[in-house]
């Protein structure tokens, strides 16, 4: 048996007991059940069970109940809407806070500032904004990838990318109404990224775009119409703009917001405004992966032209060595036969030079010596 079968049987039981417990008319002797009789047909944690049980239902009949208020049908109804209550606050008994759901609806219904508005994207104290509209991004080969996501499509975005969308409904914000937005928590979790805190000022009106930042490695899916932030409601300060407080002469005056700014705008707009010529900002990590790629693209290139040149090397070479040294051979072959011409010729120059011996000199031609006379 699941959960909510469990819950069935044990609001049935529930019910069956405190019908028990009422004073019976027709059998007054008839022994009722006390409160341990509870614990023992829910288990130990009935009492919670029971808790649980009766908030679904207060939930449930409460949803019932707003989705039968008069939202606007049509965007010209909640234009017309908002013309009426654009400076005149529709509920002056709603203190200043941030707004619950009760009240978030009630102020969607009477000013149209939600275009379209569903009741079952409300929570406690916020409401669910799908994405739906124009797209740009920057992918991981550096190209402006743009487009419009439809409902029920898929845009995926790249890992380490940031993606700026546009969120599906039409705002017309009173001038006592402001919005703060922020990133489904089941987004924070898969590593996404919104940028948040930025008002959303009282008296705008147009659609929200947003930079989606997806930090992971991995790629992710959005589905367009499915929920990508929450937006929390804050009504403003009592003025006399919108007749909250009488209007006095000595204090300041509230300075509206210039909606024709932003009624037309569309997410290139904002992005226009805010980097000028400077181009689509991309991610910091996915611009260092695509150097990475292209320095390790860059060596692979050179080391095969280091290694091609280097085999050409070899091979020219040995050649070159066997070329010097043939060369070098063919020059030390003349060069001996020239050395040894040039020692003969030495040779002979020594011979005419050097005196050829006379016959008296000869030793046996020389007189022998004589006696010395006495």
């Amino acid at each position: 048996m699941d959960l909510v079968a469990k819950f069935k049987d044990w609001g049935k039981k529930f019910e069956d007991w405190r019908s028990n417990r009422a004073p019976a008319q027709e059998s007054p002797a008839e022994v009722q059940p006390d409160a341990s009789d509870a614990h023992s047909i829910a288990g130990s944690n009935s009492t919670d069970a029971m808790d649980d049980w009766d908030r679904n239902k207060e939930r449930d009949s409460a949803r019932q109940h707003n989705s039968s208020l008069d939202f606007a049908a049509t965007d010209e109804e909640a234009t017309s809407r908002f013309r009426v209550t654009r400076s005149t606050d529709p509920f002056p008994d709603v203190p200043p806070a941030l707004l619950n759901s009760a009240d978030i609806a009630d102020y969607v219904a009477r000013t149209g500032m939600i275009y379209p508005f569903n009741p079952d994207r409300l929570k406690t104290a916020s409401y669910e904004i799908a994405a739906l509209g124009r797209y740009i991004y920057i992918d991981a080969n550096g190209q402006r990838i743009e487009g419009e996501l439809k409902r029920g499509q898929s845009l995926t975005l790249p890992k380490n990318s940031i993606a700026f969308l546009t969120t599906e409904p039409f705002l017309r914000l009173p001038d006592y109404i402001a919005l703060r937005h922020n990133l489904k928590i089941d987004h924070v979790y898969k590593g996404l990224l919104v940028g948040t805190g930025p008002l959303i000022d009282p008296g705008f009106v147009g659609r929200i775009s947003l930079p989606l930042h997806n930090l992971t490695e991995h790629n992710y899916t959005l589905v367009g119409g499915q929920g990508i932030i929450w937006v929390e409601v804050t009504k403003l300060s009592p003025n006399p703009a919108w007749g909250a407080i009488p209007r006095t002469p000595d204090r300041a005056r509230y300075v509206n917001f210039r909606a024709d700014r932003t009624r037309d705008r569309v997410v290139d707009d904002y992005i226009q405004q805010a980097v000028g010529t400077l181009g689509l900002p991309s991610s910091s990590s996915a611009t260092i992966a695509r150097n990475a790629a292209e320095a390790k693209s860059v060596a692979q290139k050179a080391q095969k032209d280091l290694a091609r040149n280097t085999t050409w090397l070899g091979i020219t070479g040995v050649a070159g060595v066997i070329a010097l040294a043939v060369a070098i051979f063919s020059m030390i072959i003349p060069m001996t036969f020239k050395l040894s011409e040039l020692e003969v010729r030495v040779n002979d120059v020594d011979t005419v030079q050097s005196p050829t011996p006379t016959p008296s000199s000869s030793p046996s031609q020389t007189p022998a010596p004589t006696a010395p006379t006495p």
